[in-house]
C-alpha cells in the first residue's frame, strides 16, 4: 500500500508501506510512457520505474512511524531535498566545466 503523493517544497513524495520506503516521484509524461512501452516490447522489462502513473526517481528507507509523524517526515524530507539540490548543483557545475563544443 502506498500513501497519497505528498508535496514537500517543489518535489513530490509518497510512502510505500509494504517496503518501508519513501519514493521521490513525479508524474510520468506521455513520452516516458511510450518509451517504457517500446522498451518492454523490445527487452521484456521497464526502462523507467513507473507505478500508478508516477515515475519513481529514487527511493530511500524510512520507518513507517516516522512517515506518519509530520514533523519527523518534513525534517527527513528537508535533509533529503538538500542532498538532491547539492547533487544537482554539482552535476550542473561538472557539465558546465566540460561543455561539449558546438558541432
Amino acid at each position: 500500500m502506498k500513501s497519497r503523493p505528498y508535496k514537500y517544497g517543489k518535489r513530490l513524495f509518497r510512502y510505500d508501506f509494504d517496503h518501508c520506503m519513501v519514493e521521490w516521484i513525479y508524474k510520468a509524461d506521455p513520452e516516458m510512457l511510450e518509451d517504457n512501452k517500446e522498451w518492454q516490447a523490445k527487452y521484456g522489462k521497464d526502462l523507467w520505474q513507473i507505478e500508478d502513473g508516477y515515475y519513481i526517481a529514487e527511493a530511500v528507507g524510512l520507518r513507517p512511524e516516522n512517515w506518519k509523524r509530520k514533523a519527523v517526515r518534513d525534517e527527513y524530507l528537508a535533509e533529503w531535498c538538500s542532498d538532491i539540490d547539492y547533487e544537482c548543483e554539482a552535476e550542473a557545475a561538472y557539465f558546465a566545466k566540460y561543455e561539449l563544443p558546438n558541432l
